[in-house]
């Protein structure tokens, strides 16, 4: 801590002196899940994962199962399937971000190189889209300078529920490429 005292003439010893805080980086925030969400998403991701890892074992595994490999782990941060508080701050947000940035990466080079249906095709773009809209939400989180409890309990619900439906729609679109879709 480090005060701050004038050079003014003006100023007395009696004078209030107040300590300098520089704002940290290092914020952090502490979000509390809803546990009916948090149980619905953590058995949709298991049942996923179950039916991904019967997929991977398979001798004709395809790049699009291989890579799922590599897309997993954006889902299973322990802040979205842990019930309990968790606290999260900048660096957890850079590693979201990164995250987010090459599962991007990686979609668009399934995109490009394997042969999809129209359907399946459409559903990488959406998966594309979410992934967009995910990273822009993370960055808005990010550089809000002032936010309220109330406005960072919204951004970081809106966060959760973005990465739910971001699964949602990579787990769609994975079940009809393997012929699994209901």
């Amino acid at each position: 801590m480090e005060f701050l005292r004038s050079d003014c003439n003006a100023c007395s010893d009696n004078d209030l002196v107040l300590p300098v805080f520089f704002f940290s980086i290092y914020k952090k925030y502490t979000h509390k899940p809803d546990p009916v969400v948090v149980d619905q998403y953590v058995e949709d991701f298991n049942d996923f994962k179950k039916s991904y890892e019967q997929d991977i074992k398979k001798d004709s595994a395809t790049r699009t199962t291989k890579d799922t490999q590599y897309i997993l782990p954006m889902f299973e941060q322990n802040w979205l399937i842990n019930k309990d508080s968790v606290n999260m701050g900048e660096r957890d947000l850079d590693n979201m971000l990164f995250e987010v940035k090459e599962n991007k990466s990686t979609l668009m080079h399934l995109l490009v190189e394997e042969d999809y249906t129209k359907d399946q095709r459409r559903d990488v773009v959406y998966s594309l889209e979410n992934l967009q809209s995910l990273e822009e939400l993370i960055i808005d989180i990010k550089t809000e300078k002032t936010s309220s409890r109330s406005t960072l309990n919204t951004q970081f619900h809106n966060l959760r529920v973005r990465y739910i439906s971001t699964f949602g729609m990579y787990a769609s679109f994975y079940k009809e490429y393997h012929g699994l879709d209901n």
